[in-house]
């Protein structure tokens, strides 16, 4: 078994900091590494979340169940399955008032099968290196997340087809965020396609977005995190534009 703890202090609120951990579906419009998450299944305060991230400019995802206690400041989580050949990997984020600011600790537990102590050390030591990292940003980020907030402007836009759902969901694969240099792209199930610009540009912190097929119909979202004194209301009317442009040239339309 292998236990790794990982600390910081962040000048920041515990419940601002808190929820930029528990709010998985708004992280990627904040955190880089991150490219989508959904939440699979929420019963009795456990939550089973897969979440995509980038890893060396591929993408991976993962499962994990989670119960966050808003109350606590309190996130405990288990990977579902563990990254082989791990049986299995667990931990817990905490969050403590700490004078004015805010006293973070990551734990995680991970477990092998005998015979797999060397590659479960390699996961470890990934670990180990990748988690300070994560949670400088996090610091860095829980002192300006008020004005990241404030400049998030997001628009979505339904549009219905007569195509089949295979066909629309080709176009969208071929279409606008194909380009593999400017866009990191998860296919998930049901037909739905979530992106993230790999650089959103200097007017931006980050562009993301999904779109989402049913039997004749496309909801297509898009949101950006602006730069400082960008005029919001043009941002949003642009990515409103753009998702409009985009979707006219689907088959069935």
């Amino acid at each position: 078994m292998i236990e790794l703890s990982h600390e910081t202090t962040v000048e920041a609120a515990p419940d601002a900091v808190y929820e930029l951990i528990a709010d998985v579906v708004a992280a990627p419009r904040y955190f880089p590494p991150h490219l989508h998450a959904e939440i699979l299944a929420a019963e009795g305060g456990r939550d089973l979340v897969e979440r995509w991230v980038l890893d060396g400019g591929s993408v991976r995802s993962w499962r994990f169940h989670r119960e966050a206690d808003e109350a606590a400041r309190r996130i405990v989580f288990e990977h579902a399955p563990p990254r082989p050949p791990l049986s299995r990997l667990r931990g817990e984020w905490t969050f403590e008032e700490k004078g004015s600011g805010t006293f973070v600790r990551v734990r995680h537990t991970l477990e092998a099968p005998a015979g797999a102590a060397a590659a479960a050390g390699r996961i470890g030591a990934d670990l180990d290196g990748k988690v300070p990292m994560q949670l400088r940003h996090l610091a860095k980020l829980a002192a300006g997340i008020e004005g990241l907030r404030t400049r998030t402007v997001g628009c979505t836009v339904e549009v219905r087809t007569d195509a089949p759902r295979p066909a629309v969901y080709a176009a969208l694969l071929d279409g606008a965020t194909s380009d593999a240099g400017i866009w990191a792209r998860a296919c998930l199930p049901e037909h739905t396609l979530a992106y993230k610009a790999r650089k959103a540009g200097e007017d931006a912190h980050s562009l993301t977005g999904t779109y989402r097929l049913t039997d004749g119909t496309v909801i297509a979202t898009r949101a950006a995190v602006l730069a400082d004194g960008a005029d919001l209301e043009a941002a949003r009317a642009s990515l409103a534009d753009d998702l409009d442009r985009e979707l006219a040239s689907l088959p069935g339309r």
